[in-house]
């Protein structure tokens, strides 16, 4: 499951490059490194049963499923503080070639 990285709601297909959006909040967002970590923290925080390689298989690197997952399952952020957490370490809004 991949989630909104906006609101969380559950989206229909997987990140790819580019831009998507949301059927839920209408809104439209890139596939920039930092929607993509806030969209795993979303399905780390919704799926308390996740595990890594779950993350891997919707898509994620491992880099983004262990940042989100160690931040969220282990340390118990919420997506705020991980989103504030994310701003505040500079990570990139642009999508990366």
């Amino acid at each position: 499951m991949v989630f909104c990285p906006c609101c969380g709601h559950e989206l229909p297909v997987m990140l790819k490059d580019g831009s998507a959006s949301c059927l839920h909040c209408s809104r439209v967002f890139d596939t920039s490194p930092f929607y993509k970590m806030l969209s795993a923290a979303w399905s780390v925080k919704r799926d308390t049963s996740i595990t890594l390689k779950s993350l891997q298989d919707y898509g994620f690197t491992e880099e983004e499923a262990l940042f989100a997952y160690t931040f969220i399952a282990e340390n118990a952020y919420s997506i705020q503080e991980f989103e504030k957490f994310l701003k505040q370490l500079g990570v990139s809004r642009n999508i990366l070639a």
